[in-house]
Parts: structure tokens; C-alpha cells; sequence
């Protein structure tokens, strides 16, 4: 005789399990594939004024932060490009997928966290970098670099 309480028990069980496994490829992920994209040809960065954080001294991005991402693109193996502008220009440019990390000493409650990601703060003083809404992989990868 079949128990037809386990038999549903058991189809609802695997029901979850194949969701659980169709939705779990790829994760972390990215809807712009920032990550990808910044591998195959190079990691754009927007560059804020805002010593010593980050700055330009000449025609140079300087700064704490510019170290702290080229030290990422050398672990990562990611050629970086630096973008200059004003925090509204940037983050615009983030916005439109021009650029994929916005740095300049922002922390983690920003007035503009309404248009851009943050990545957790990768110091004690809740320094953070912006990067474009749902960049899950690319703040994957950072995050894990910044520990």
C-alpha cells in the first residue's frame, strides 16, 4: 500500500532540491558581469578627488585606495584603467555600467548608497567602494580580498 503523505513529502522535498540547484549555478553573480568583463579586458575605476584616499598627482591616480586596488588587480590578474570626475559624474558612470568600482573614501552610510553597491567596509572606519546595484560576484571578489 503506497503512504501518500510520504510519497508528497518526498516530491516536494525534491521539487526544493532542484530549485535550490538550478538557482545555485553561477553564484555568485553579476547582471552586467562586471567581474568578466574587467578579466577579459580591463577593470574600470572611478577615481574621486579626495586625499589620501584617492587622488591624482600629475596625470597618476594616487592614494590608499588606488593601492588597495591595484594590489586586487595583481592578485586577480586585472588590468586596470582609472577614470576621473567628480562623485555625481562617477556615479553616473557606475550607473551606466561605464565604470565598475567607484573609490575615494566613501563609507558605509553614503548618500549615495540609494544609486550604487557597496562592498562591506574594508576598514575600521567603514570605508567602503561603490560598485554598480547587484554586482554580487565583483563585491564577492573584493570582499574576499579585503580579509
Amino acid at each position: 500500500m503506497v503512504n501518500y503523505k510520504h510519497m508528497k513529502r518526498l516530491t516536494n522535498l525534491l521539487c526544493i532540491i532542484i530549485i535550490l540547484s538550478a538557482t545555485r549555478c553561477g553564484i555568485p553573480k553579476d547582471p552586467r558581469n562586471s567581474f568578466e568583463e574587467a578579466q577579459s579586458s580591463k577593470l574600470k575605476v572611478g577615481v574621486v578627488n579626495n586625499p589620501p584616499y584617492s587622488y591624482y598627482d600629475e596625470k597618476d591616480a594616487k592614494g590608499t585606495e588606488v593601492m588597495l586596488i591595484e594590489e586586487f588587480g595583481k592578485e586577480k590578474n586585472l588590468e586596470i584603467e582609472y577614470v576621473r570626475g567628480s562623485e555625481s559624474e562617477l556615479v553616473e558612470k557606475l550607473e551606466k555600467a561605464e565604470i565598475s568600482v567607484l573609490i575615494g573614501g566613501f563609507k558605509k552610510k553614503t548618500l549615495w548608497e540609494e544609486k550604487a553597491g557597496l562592498t562591506s567596509p574594508y576598514d575600521k572606519n567603514d570605508h567602503v567602494f561603490l560598485i554598480p546595484k547587484g554586482e554580487n560576484r565583483l563585491a564577492f571578489e573584493l570582499e574576499s580580498f579585503f580579509k
